[in-house]
């Protein structure tokens, strides 16, 4: 019988090959030795097994091996079979902030992984961290956003979390609240973006509209002085939001367009790219695309298309493509023509070139004259 001794660095039985064990990864696994597989058959229960005493010392030894366990997809695996996770999750509402960051940091390598996800679904986990990224420890709230984070990269887990009571009115106060990190704002829109569509974006709009000086606080994201992560995903967020809506709120998006024109024609580069990709999703609306054309917009296109940045141009020539569904539009963009021209034969990267004749065929569209009818040819 394989005899298990204590290791005083981990506080489980061998405790010191946990690192070594861990870091084997999802290749073939070698010949293992007897003290490994005696972790795996005895110190794996005894590791879950401890993730729920009431001693805060085992504790958190328990979740700094659980945790180191977790490195490894394959070992993760077997940790969430042994049933790991609802004693993790327990540990959020633990009285010790130390223990509660660790958790929601294991829970966020356990988020990386669609196992991980389900289980954590299955023992309604999203509640718990809904409510620890509001939690007076600054570490609890770093680790407890960034596991919604890791979680949000799944859909069934962005689904899951804004259909939770209140978690779209608590994630648009977050997004806005002045005691959270630029960091935190960019994850709490991004959460949102992830998940918004058809009722979802209904209700978010709702809230916007409906809670006194939320609208305002959030068009502030949008304002020059913001960091450019939380204004380029605040822009992304109520594009998608006024567009998915099934109602839509003309002023609301027209307020909307005159920021975004005034973030892509004075802002920096990457606040402009943000802001006419935004704008394009929003201008497929004819009353958005108004207000844009309204702002006099058009006459700004040739001096952006001049802009040295792949990326930005990309943004624009969907923008401009938008636009130009407009005649009155297409007939002010049409000095943008020659520039387009340019850069058809000097484009690079070649990608663009695609984009760049299909604006062109856009820019160049006529309507035929009243009265004139199409007559087909025989063949």
């Amino acid at each position: 019988m394989l005899a298990l001794e204590p290791s005083p660095a981990a506080g489980f039985p061998n405790g010191r090959h946990i690192a070594a064990f861990a870091a084997r990864g999802t290749g073939p696994r070698p010949a293992e030795d007897a003290a490994t597989v005696g972790f795996e058959a005895f110190g794996l229960p005894l590791v879950v097994a401890h993730l729920s005493s009431t001693d805060p010392a085992a504790c958190t030894r328990s979740l700094r091996t659980a945790t180191e366990v977790l490195i490894s997809p394959q070992q993760a695996t077997r940790l969430i079979a042994a049933g790991g996770i609802p004693p993790i999750i327990q540990l959020l509402h633990h009285e010790d902030p130390k223990l509660r960051a660790g958790a929601a940091n294991a829970l966020r390598m356990c988020a990386s992984r669609m196992q991980g996800c389900e289980r954590i679904l299955e023992a309604e986990a999203l509640a718990a961290l809904l409510q620890t990224v509001s939690d007076p420890d600054d570490d609890v709230r770093d680790c407890s956003f960034a596991c919604l984070e890791s979680a949000a990269r799944h859909a069934v887990m962005g689904k899951a979390l804004v259909a939770l009571p209140g978690s779209l009115s608590t994630l648009l106060r977050l997004a806005v609240l002045p005691t959270c990190t630029s960091d935190q704002q960019r994850i709490a829109l991004l959460l949102l973006s992830c998940s918004l569509g058809g009722r979802e974006a209904d209700a978010a709009l709702e809230i916007l509209l409906e809670e006194p000086g939320l609208m305002a606080a959030f068009q502030t994201l949008l304002e020059r002085d913001q960091p450019l992560p939380v204004v380029t995903q605040a822009a992304h967020l109520l594009a998608v939001m006024c567009s998915d809506a099934t109602t839509r709120n003309m002023s609301v998006e027209a307020e909307l367009v005159t920021l975004l024109v005034k973030h892509l024609t004075g802002g920096s580069l990457a606040a402009g790219q943000a802001a006419a990709e935004a704008l394009a999703i929003l201008t497929v609306s004819v009353p958005a695309k108004q207000a844009a054309i309204n702002t006099g917009i058009c006459k700004f296109v040739p001096s952006l298309l001049r802009q040295k940045n792949a990326a930005f141009i990309h943004s624009l020539l969907l923008l401009i493509s938008s636009l130009a569904e407009s005649p009155s539009a297409r007939q002010e963009l049409q000095p943008a023509v020659p520039v387009l021209e340019d850069l058809r034969f000097k484009s690079e990267p070649r990608t663009l070139l695609g984009v760049i004749k299909q604006t062109l065929e856009q820019l160049s569209f006529t309507c035929l004259p009243f009265g004139i009818q199409l007559v087909k040819l025989p063949q």
